[in-house]
């Protein structure tokens, strides 16, 4: 495990680390998603644009924040910081 994963409290995910990269609006390395991962947080994303039904912004984005805290083991993570944490658009590795 990447040192930086223990440090953010990252877990494995089905027997694989998460993968640890830098963050330029975090400014800090953190857990990365793959686009399977991303997948999933992107469409509970879209759906706290649903009806809200007297939700507070912080009840409908709780979803996002949950399954990236599943997903990654990093609890407090703020829903838009979480759209950034996708693998695919840092690029290809050098």
């Amino acid at each position: 495990m990447h040192p930086s994963a223990e440090a953010h409290g990252s877990t494995s995910f089905d027997g694989e680390c998460v993968k640890m990269m830098w963050c330029w609006r975090c400014r800090q390395d953190m857990p990365m998603l793959d686009e399977e991962e991303y997948a999933v947080i992107a469409k509970l994303y879209a759906n706290a644009f649903g009806p809200c039904q007297g939700q507070t912004i912080e009840e409908r984005f709780k979803p996002v924040r949950d399954e990236y805290e599943r997903l990654t083991g990093l609890a407090g993570c703020h829903q838009n910081a979480i759209m950034h944490h996708r693998i695919a658009i840092y690029g290809p590795a050098w």
